[in-house]
């Protein structure tokens, strides 16, 4: 009973630090992956532009943005920050004079802005289950005003475009548009493949002033271009959960280990030698291992299950998190091969059993 209770209180000890271990590459891995993706589907020239209206009236966004070189997307609009109609943060497609740089999962992306003829929207493929298809097309409904979805967008490294809502400006009824339409300051990424984004910048500096629309457009950097910046990957919050499962393992382990000392005294009486005694022990040790890996994966899989939308798994990355998982097994055991040595050493255990 001692041995199974010891067995049990070991292997619920490592299925913790597994799960802890297996999120934590996994956040780790799709933080890389989405600062990757971030990197490869931005455009090779791209400005952070600023607009503040230094008036309290309101103004059409065509006045300063209409037929520039290049795609400008109005970033971080709070408006639709709903998570009946449109979770996640959603942008405006302002003016789109080249192809957009999204991977598309289903559906086309329009070329221009002349393909666009009516309410048209660029969801996040998570948003593909709240759209209808009807007439040969999907419809996501924003404010009771149905939008063709033209694509669905999204990739299988990572949900950094899973949860996209993108509005096209052009097309868009006017009682959407003027609520769009902003009082105060907008974020505008401008970005091209082709056009010098900074000469672009310059020419809506001297439409905002020519127009006397009271915009101040500004830029993040107004002497160099301003490539897109992801956050750096904290290391110091890895290394913690690392440590947290080691020093967890080798805390049950000790406590494993203690609760055999009767059957190591035992069998050190019948003459078998501190390597063989070790040997029985790391054979268990192991077996113990890879039982909670296995357990830890399966409960994994039911979190993912149960809670997709907070923890994410993707099919692709299947031989990265085994691998991981492989190389911590050995880590592990490695430690737990040097740890009861040192205590089989440390203590004389037959005399502790005697004078028991």
């Amino acid at each position: 009973m001692h041995y199974k209770l010891s067995n049990l209180l070991l292997i619920t000890g490592f299925v913790v630090s597994f799960i802890c271990y297996v999120n934590c590459i996994n956040l780790y891995h799709l933080k890389m992956t989405k600062e990757k993706e971030n990197t490869k589907y931005q455009y090779v020239n791209q400005m952070v532009l600023f607009c503040s209206n230094q008036t309290d009236e309101r103004f059409s966004l065509e006045s300063v943005f209409e037929d520039l070189e290049g795609n400008l997307i109005v970033k971080e609009l709070g408006m639709y920050r709903n998570a009946v109609t449109a979770e996640g943060i959603t942008d405006v497609i302002v003016n789109q004079a080249e192809p957009l740089q999204y991977p598309v999962s289903e559906g086309e992306l329009p070329v221009k802005d002349a393909d666009i003829t009516q309410p048209t929207i660029v969801l996040g493929r998570e948003h593909k289950k709240d759209a209808v298809f009807m007439e040969n097309a999907y419809y996501y409904e924003i404010e009771g005003i149905p939008f063709r979805v033209c694509a669905f967008i999204g990739s299988d490294s990572s949900d950094l475009f899973d949860y996209n809502v993108i509005l096209y400006y052009r097309g868009m009824p006017e009682e959407i548009k003027h609520k769009i339409d902003f009082g105060e300051a907008l974020q505008v990424v401008l970005g091209s493949n082709g056009a010098d984004t900074y000469s672009v910048y310059e020419e809506m500096k001297k439409r905002a002033q020519s127009m006397d629309t009271h915009i101040l457009v500004t830029a993040q950097n107004e002497k160099h271009l301003v490539m897109g910046q992801s956050e750096s990957v904290d290391i110091n919050y890895y290394f913690v959960i690392m440590l947290f499962c080691i020093v967890n393992s080798i805390i049950v382990s000790e406590y494993w280990i203690k609760r055999r000392y009767r059957e190591i005294a035992i069998r050190q009486l019948l003459g078998y030698s501190d390597v063989k005694i070790f040997r029985l022990l790391l054979k268990d040790m192991i077996k113990n291992i890879i039982c909670s890996m296995l357990a830890a994966l399966l409960i994994q899989f039911l979190l993912y299950i149960s809670f997709n939308d907070y923890i994410r798994l993707y099919a692709s990355q299947i031989v990265y998190y085994v691998g991981y998982c492989i190389l911590f097994i050995f880590i592990l055991s490695l430690v737990m091969l040097i740890y009861p040595l040192f205590l089989l050493k440390k203590e004389n255990i037959l005399k502790q059993v005697i004078s028991r």
